[in-house]
Formats: C-alpha cells, structure tokens, sequence
C-alpha cells in the first residue's frame, strides 16, 4: 500500500515551494554562524591552548574550509534570496550556482571540523 502526496492545486504547490526556499535560507544562515564563530574562537583561543602545536598546516587547512564555508553560504542565501524575490522561480543557472555554493558550504564546513579534530587528537595525545 503507497500513499503519495499530492498537491491540491498549483497555488498551494508554490507555497510549498516557497516554504522550501526558505528553509534552505535558514540552513544556510545556520552554516554563516557556525563558520564565523568557529574561525573568531579559533584564532582567539589556539595559542591559549597549544603552546607547541605540531601539524600547523591544519590549522590553515581549517581556516581556509571555513572561509570557503562562510563565503559559500552567503552566495547561496543571496541565491536563495533572489529566487523568494522572484516569488520562487528558479532559473536553470540560478539552480547550478545554488548546488554549488551548497557543495562549497556543505564540504567547507565538513573539511574544516575532520583537519581541526585531526589536529587536536594529534596534539592532545603528543
């Protein structure tokens, strides 16, 4: 037995559509906060914590995914912004630009925590 969903008309599809914008406006805006807050934490609280780090080209590595993260998630969410203004249709070349700039954000953020993990672990345990 499938039950499939089925808009009742055009106008509620949009709206539907419209609420989706606005989620991945929302996802985005979340992923700006925790890369800016991540990279000011992180240059004010590294020296305080590793007087003689080892692997220091992860830490750049970090910084640098989270600025990739950070510029990626506000291109999307001007991305997103634009599609709502145009009460949300998407063109063909505005959908491309928005996966991209999800990819940036999405792996910019995943890069940066997998190098800063890697580097904690390697100097807390040395």
């Amino acid at each position: 037995m499938t039950t499939e969903i089925t808009h009742p008309t055009k106008e509620q599809q949009h709206k539907d559509y419209i609420e989706g914008l606005k989620i991945y406006y929302d996802f985005f805006k979340h992923l700006t906060t925790l890369s800016t807050a991540s990279l000011l934490l992180l240059a004010t609280l590294l020296e305080k914590f590793f007087k003689a780090p080892s692997w220091t080209v992860l830490i750049g590595i970090t910084f640098i995914c989270f600025f990739i993260s950070l510029v990626s998630s506000v291109l999307s969410m001007v991305s997103v912004g634009l599609a709502l203004a145009d009460s949300g249709m998407v063109e063909d070349s505005r959908l491309k630009f928005l996966a991209l700039g999800s990819v940036g954000a999405i792996g910019g953020i995943l890069c940066a925590l997998i190098s800063l993990v890697i580097f904690s672990l390697r100097n807390f345990y040395s």
